[in-house]
């Protein structure tokens, strides 16, 4: 156990060169035992304790982490340090067996999240009650943490921090799609002029209600103030760990436009084109006719209202939905009835251009790829 004053724990916080290649194996490491056949209960849970360790210290070591406590920072009182897993092994392991989806595995492993505590700290963090999760458990514990790549001390009682909790209802609502529904929206994003190249690769991940795109919010800043680089990286990660080249195209998309390589309008179609086999399950019956309606109305101008897009379905207004609810709740009433990836898709179109977050139709590309997979 180092002190916190050795030099693995105050050097400034850096990530090893083979970041990415360690936490992929660590990934993949899960996957397998998730996946092999025979394992004893306690023998697979063992195993994937050990491999939660070589996911949380894939980036930076077991001491070079990110996040630490003030008494930890406080170089001018030696202490003894304990790389502490802000949400516990346990918990996560609970979760990885509970879904046992391999596509769900790296959104699990992102709420792994550790930080360096004293010794001490360690026995008051361990004597919070289970209920509690967690950096609540450090508020809990009346403890302060400080971010050692900006230097920034928060308090989690007062400041929000990104909470490592995982809702494996949500997770499994999420399990169609792939990246598929990520790199059209972020076709109609790059077309807006108004759009930075870092908005649109965040944005087009936090609308396409997929796991991959889950995954990539937990690894991208959401107010994008540290620019393109650390997004792009994201998305050629991402491409790795779920092996679809989608999201490489996705990045090269970003960087063409941001150094002028490509126009706007030339990569959303060229990335659109990298989607020409994908295999995305069509929907059927009200789902595929609903999805047509909502598609139109994206391209609308002005954009119809709601109650006029499920007319022109011929559906009715969703049960348990009241007359007077916003249409984002009885987008969301309509999405979890019918749980169809590209009618998904075609809501968030319709509701980014209800709000004005896409001031501009979807470019032609992304509807002509849409309408050849609905039925007419």
């Amino acid at each position: 156990m180092p002190l916190n004053t050795s030099l693995a724990v105050t050097r400034p916080y850096s990530e090893r060169p083979d970041a990415d290649d360690r936490e992929l194996s660590a990934v993949r490491l899960v996957q397998a035992l998730l996946a092999a056949p025979d394992l004893l209960v306690t023998h697979r849970n063992e195993m994937l304790r050990i491999a939660l360790y070589k996911y949380t210290e894939a980036r930076s070591g077991k001491f070079g982490l990110r996040y630490r406590t003030v008494a930890v920072a406080d170089t001018a009182v030696p202490v003894p340090v304990v790389h502490e897993h802000v949400r516990p092994r346990q918990a996560v392991v609970a979760d990885l067996c509970a879904v046992g989806d391999p596509v769900l595995v790296p959104l699990i492993l992102s709420t792994a999240v550790t930080c360096l505590v004293t010794d001490a700290e360690h026995s008051v963090l361990n004597a919070v009650p289970t209920s509690v999760h967690g950096w609540a458990r450090y508020a809990a514990a009346g403890l302060k943490v400080v971010d050692h790549l900006t230097g920034d001390v928060v308090d989690p009682a007062v400041e929000p921090m990104m909470s490592p909790v995982v809702d494996l209802d949500r997770l499994s609502f999420l399990r169609g799609g792939g990246a598929t529904p990520i790199a059209l929206l972020m076709a109609c994003r790059l077309v807006n002029l108004q759009t930075s190249m870092a908005w649109a690769g965040y944005a087009a991940a936090r609308d396409s209600n997929s796991p991959i795109g889950d995954w990539l919010k937990s690894r991208i800043d959401t107010g994008c103030e540290t620019g393109l680089a650390p997004i792009t990286a994201a998305y050629r990660l991402g491409a790795r760990i779920f092996d679809t080249a989608v999201l490489a195209a996705a990045s090269d998309a970003m960087e063409a436009v941001s150094t002028g390589v490509l126009g706007r309008r030339q990569a959303a179609d060229q990335l659109v084109r990298t989607l020409e086999r994908d295999g995305a399950r069509l929907p059927r019956g009200d789902a595929a006719v609903l999805a047509r309606a909502a598609l139109e109305a994206s391209c609308a101008d002005p954009v119809p209202p709601l109650h006029e897009v499920l007319r022109r379905a011929d559906l009715r207004w969703p049960r348990g939905v009241g007359e007077d609810a916003d249409t984002y709740s009885v987008v969301d009433a309509l999405t979890n009835r019918y749980r169809e990836p590209l009618l998904d898709l075609a809501l968030s179109m319709y509701t980014l251009r209800l709000r004005g977050a896409l001031p501009v139709p979807p470019p032609g590309s992304v509807v002509d790829w849409l309408e050849q997979r609905l039925p007419s």
